[in-house]
């Protein structure tokens, strides 16, 4: 007898909807795929991630991520630890470093989890910038500039998905 998958509080409801298809800012041939919406999907796999990590990604996909979570190129460059102005003076084919490619795929990371739970990625986008009572009614778009941050916002969504007080 196969194993069936565990599913969470949320899909065993009847208004679940599934969710968007996984958001990624890689395009190589291979290590993402376009869904029909033409969105550049996830990754096969971690081992990916770490590559690209380690290989760096394009500026130019700053633009999709600023997109991803509805804010400037400026506010992410903040989110970056980088300047604005650093940034914007790179050509678009410039690969970026590895400690912001990185923070990079953790946000793309986030926001295909936020997906997942809240149902859209338009309904993530809006919980990002909403004051959440759990975050001491701060948004939690103020909690991206660290990798601790990120991963307190992925604690946030896994207790969200299961019902708890979040």
């Amino acid at each position: 007898m196969a194993k069936q998958k565990k599913k969470s509080p949320r899909q065993n409801d009847a208004a679940y909807v599934q969710p968007e298809a996984p958001v990624s800012i890689l395009s190589e041939p291979g290590q993402a795929y376009a869904d029909a919406a033409g969105m550049v999907t996830s990754f096969p796999d971690e081992f990916d991630q770490i590559a690209a990590a380690r290989r760096g990604i394009r500026k130019s996909k700053l633009y999709e991520v600023a997109a991803l979570y509805g804010v400037s190129l400026e506010e992410l460059s903040g989110w970056l630890h980088s300047s604005y102005r650093n940034l914007q003076r790179r050509p678009d084919d410039a690969l970026l470093d590895s400690t912001r490619t990185e923070k990079l795929l953790e946000l793309v990371n986030l926001a295909n989890r936020g997906a997942e739970v809240l149902g859209t990625l338009a309904n993530f986008r809006e919980w990002v910038h909403a004051p959440i009572l759990a975050l001491g009614n701060r948004r939690p778009k103020e909690f991206l500039d660290t990798s601790i941050g990120i991963r307190h916002l992925e604690h946030l969504l896994g207790r969200l998905e299961w019902g708890v007080f979040s």
